[in-house]
């Protein structure tokens, strides 16, 4: 018998399957987040998931093979099982309230700006790309940024239904307010992080700890945060994943040519341009990363500006590629001088 994927699947939440606490925690933070999920995963799949055992994956086996002939109720939107006033709309796999855009917390500005477009609804929004957000009439770059961070709020994957027991609409601004909390304490320190007891202990006064722990699993989940060593950390893009949203391609390519290892003489007669145009292209791209930032790579910015490594050493010693090398000696103009040797006992190298 084989899976039958129904239109509600994925409003079935993973938390309401009957998995033991090691599973579901395995499950949760490679990403499973709800039946359809779920019932996708093929036995290599599950031997892939870290921290999931024999034992574990027979657990899910058996109780796939259970839904296979009697799959859980489905949570529906409308109907007698409704949770919101609002009519839902599915993004990225999840469903999330259709909100008004005058109930997204926005300012007057951007709302009448968006009206006057037809856009009335976060489902019309969300389908904007940031070209064409960026060219609404009479929306400055301050209006731009605040209506990023509302649709950044309201399709958080902490916020879907697919999260939600029944109860989720009325819990939702806390659910929001402890996400950005956390968001603003791991902020502080990109590349240390924080442990869930560091956490719990700076929130306490305001939230549960059950409360934060459960917002910190979804934050793992959702890929927003990601957990090493039980130390909690912003999940970062890398400098190449941010120039993807760099709008002229053919600047970018140039960029990551140089990031490559070719010099601006070479880049500059390939390209038909002079060295000098070159470098502002490098120079207008870096902006550009560093206003899109910190990237992963930025991590090394200690290391770079306080010892002294060339290439070479520095690929051996992160075993990151050379092309990291060269973005953080353009991006960091400040090199050290310290020899490698100090390093070992340097409390600010995170380990």
């Amino acid at each position: 018998m084989e899976y039958t994927e129904r239109e509600t699947d994925v409003m079935i939440p993973l938390e309401n399957l009957s998995l033991s606490a090691r599973s579901y925690n395995a499950l949760r933070r490679a990403g499973i987040l709800n039946y359809r999920d779920f019932m996708r995963l093929s036995p290599a799949d599950l031997e892939d998931i870290h921290n999931l055992g024999k034992k574990s994956i027979d657990e899910i086996l058996a109780l796939m093979d259970r839904y296979l002939k009697e799959p859980p109720q489905a949570f529906t939107p409308d109907g007698g099982n409704a949770v919101t006033d609002y009519d839902v709309f599915e993004y990225k796999g999840l469903y999330y309230e259709d909100l008004p855009i005058e109930d997204m917390g926005m300012s007057a500005r951007p709302v009448k700006c968006l009206t006057n477009q037809g856009i009335g609804y976060l489902s019309d929004l969300i389908k904007l790309s940031d070209r064409e957000l960026d060219n609404v009439p009479n929306l400055g770059k301050k209006s731009f940024t605040e209506v990023k961070e509302a649709l950044r709020k309201h399709t958080d994957p902490m916020v879907a239904l697919n999260f939600s027991r029944g109860d989720l609409v009325s819990r939702r601004g806390q659910v929001i307010e402890i996400h950005d909390r956390i968001e603003e304490l791991l902020k502080k320190d990109m590349f240390g992080g924080m442990t869930a007891e560091a956490i719990v202990s700076e929130l306490s006064g305001q939230y549960t700890a059950a409360e934060i722990t459960r917002v910190l699993e979804r934050m793992v989940a959702s890929r927003q945060v990601i957990l090493e060593k039980n130390i909690y950390r912003i999940a970062m893009r890398s400098y190449r994943e941010v120039l993807d949203g760099f709008t002229n391609r053919r600047q970018a390519e140039l960029f990551l040519q140089r990031i490559d290892g070719a010099t601006l003489e070479g880049i500059a007669e390939r390209a038909g341009l002079t060295r000098e145009r070159v470098r502002q292209i490098e120079k207008r791209v870096l902006t550009y990363l560093i206003a899109n930032g910190p990237v992963i790579e930025d991590r090394y910015r200690y290391l770079i500006e306080n010892y002294d490594l060339d290439r070479e050493t520095f690929t051996g010693l992160t075993g990151e590629d050379a092309s990291v090398y060269i973005y953080l000696t353009l991006r960091y103009k400040e090199r050290g001088t310290k020899p490698l040797t100090l390093a070992q006992n340097d409390e600010a190298i995170p380990e």
